[in-house]
């Protein structure tokens, strides 16, 4: 038997990829759905699988139409051409998605309405999404060492949620993602743990140590700092590389090159993207942003600690951005001050405020890669307006962020139970 292949532009050998399999797969076409009738069916992505979940396959069907329509993945897609899909019953991995070709663990995008939860639902489309967004990312640009590996890994993790929660707004997957990726990220990236996104490889075993923790979850993370850093600008800046660097190699100062950043602070110099993200990419570990209060001052400075290995942690470029209880604004996330990574007390942020019983939060939506400690005062004073006036005013990743923070520091020994408990208090009206 022969089987004929067209002949494929010039592409990286480890994105390669065919199958072979003794399954009798069958394919299936979406007949009919509501949602079908708003897309464009020339660009169906066909999903193969066995006969016998024909029926329980549709849904990811349905699933790729919507992310093939998505504004986010026409943006980074330069061409959109047909995507071979195949649900594997016995496959060792979630998803591998290489070019113009996904395979599936079968458990994963399958899908009974009269039986599944909404957990799996939602858990289809994050598989299907990560793998069609996986190979437009990686089938585009190749990086030029493994060093650089965390840039396309980090993309195809964040950009899929963004589709994501572009298509069911309901659904909340950013939100979820800085709940459940973000935090967890910041407990295992604690006292050295985690290695840095980048560091120099050579061996086969040094390049296989590159695929851990750090490449898929700490990698999205800094990458979605880095989009609020940029704000309207990140979706064109993202659509611009991809389009500039597709099918060549790029490494991650050409993406800093694209960025461009005002720090409206003549004391801070003029430094580039490159001089911004160095640390964040090449250490481990986090910044503490402290928050101390006099009356009507408040002092906001980069904690310079040393860990129990008596080892210093790297200073950072930190994007400061925050609301007070007058305001209320937490959706302006581009920052509004910079902390430079420096040992002086020159370089703190000093805000004046106009009622010593109000509130300040840093770090809107939880958008930086970073911890904030209060004082006594200003928690006592946040505390106040969660457990007794109107908590939801305070934006939920904010209330889970004060939660998170506040119990790392008491598990440290810098936040007292009593005041952890007095904060978590307001949870027996929480709705979100």
């Amino acid at each position: 038997m022969w089987t004929n292949f067209n002949i494929s532009y010039p592409i990286s050998t480890y994105q390669v990829m065919f199958t072979l399999t003794d399954l009798d797969l069958e394919y299936h076409k979406v007949v009919y759905h509501p949602t079908m009738e708003l897309l464009n069916t020339n660009l169906f992505c066909p999903i193969w699988s066995r006969s016998k979940v024909e029926k329980f396959i549709k849904p990811s069907g349905v699933m790729s139409e919507y992310i093939l329509h998505s504004d986010w993945y026409r943006k980074i897609s330069k061409t959109v051409t047909c995507i071979e899909q195949l649900a594997i019953p016995t496959m060792p991995v979630d998803v591998m998605a290489k070019w113009r070709l996904i395979l599936y663990k079968e458990s994963l995008v399958t899908y009974n309405e009269e039986t599944d939860s909404s957990a799996q639902e939602r858990e289809l489309a994050h598989t299907v999404a990560h793998g069609m967004v996986h190979q437009v990312i990686d089938s585009a640009i190749t990086p030029s060492w493994w060093s650089h590996l965390w840039l396309n890994e980090g993309f195809a993790a964040l950009l899929h949620v963004e589709i994501l929660d572009e298509i069911f707004l309901k659904w909340k997957f950013v939100d979820l993602f800085v709940v459940q990726v973000q935090q967890d990220c910041l407990h295992l990236d604690t006292d050295f743990t985690m290695k840095p996104l980048s560091y120099e490889v050579r061996t086969p075993s040094e390049i296989k140590s590159l695929f851990s923790f750090p490449i898929y979850i700490k990698a999205p993370v800094i990458l979605l700092m880095i989009q609020h850093i940029m704000g309207k600008e990140f979706q064109d800046i993202i659509k611009n590389y991809t389009n500039t660097y597709f099918r060549k190699s790029p490494t991650p100062d050409d993406l800093w090159n694209m960025m461009q950043v005002n720090l409206d602070n003549p004391e801070l110099g003029n430094p580039t993207m490159k001089d911004i993200m160095e640390n964040w990419v090449r250490e481990n570990n986090y910044p503490i942003v402290n928050v101390r209060r006099t009356e009507l001052t408040l002092e906001i400075s980069q904690d310079e600690c040393i860990n129990e290995h008596y080892q210093q942690k790297a200073l950072q470029w930190i994007p400061i951005t925050f609301t007070t209880w007058e305001q209320l604004d937490f959706d302006n996330t581009t920052p509004h001050h910079w902390i430079p990574p420096k040992d002086s007390t020159k370089y703190n942020i000093s805000i004046s405020l106009t009622n010593k019983n109000g509130w300040i939060i840093l770090n809107l939506q939880q958008t930086g890669y970073y911890r904030v400690k209060y004082d006594n005062k200003s928690l006592n004073a946040i505390t106040y307006y969660l457990r007794f006036l109107k908590y939801i005013d305070i934006h939920v990743l904010n209330r889970a962020q004060l939660i998170d923070d506040t119990y790392y520091f008491l598990k440290r020994g810098e936040v007292t139970y009593d005041r952890f408990l007095r904060l978590i208090n307001y949870l027996r009206e929480e709705r979100d």
